[in-house]
């Protein structure tokens, strides 16, 4: 997010129309505000940033064909409106053939996913669990086997 930062911060300096003045100091709870309050600078360098990663995603999709596209982290926060801007750039950027064909959302997991993801592995490991579903709501199953 620090790019997103300094290009918000060089389009305030040289003279664009925003509610941030030149100078401010800014950090990523300061564009969640001014993206939610519509500065124009800010929504335009968020939508751009979105562009980027839709790009990049698209070029995932054409190289490897994922079922699923899970963004995590602090792009949530822009919401559902950042979540289009990505999908239209991706279909916009991706072959014919597979275009309509991915599906890509937020993470329901919030900010704990990388330790919800750990522990999943381990548990999957040290129990040979069977059935893992921590997606909507952090369970575990395990068939448990009795050896004679």
């Amino acid at each position: 997010m620090g790019s997103l930062i300094e290009d918000i911060q060089e389009d305030v300096k040289s003279g664009k129309k925003s509610m941030i003045k030149p100078g401010d100091s800014l950090d990523i709870s300061d564009v969640y505000k001014y993206y939610n309050l519509g500065d124009d600078v800010v929504v335009s360098n968020v939508m751009k940033n979105a562009n980027y990663l839709g790009i990049g995603i698209s070029n995932a999709i054409k190289m490897f064909n994922p079922e699923i596209i899970i963004l995590q982290g602090k792009v949530i926060e822009f919401g559902e409106k950042y979540l289009d801007r990505i999908k239209i750039t991706v279909t916009e950027n991706t072959f014919p053939k597979v275009k309509d064909e991915y599906n890509i959302q937020y993470s329901k997991l919030g900010e704990k996913v990388g330790l919800i993801g750990a522990t999943s592995i381990v548990f999957e490991k040290t129990f040979n669990l069977d059935n893992l579903n921590i997606a909507e709501e952090y369970m575990i199953r395990k068939t448990l086997r009795i050896s004679s």
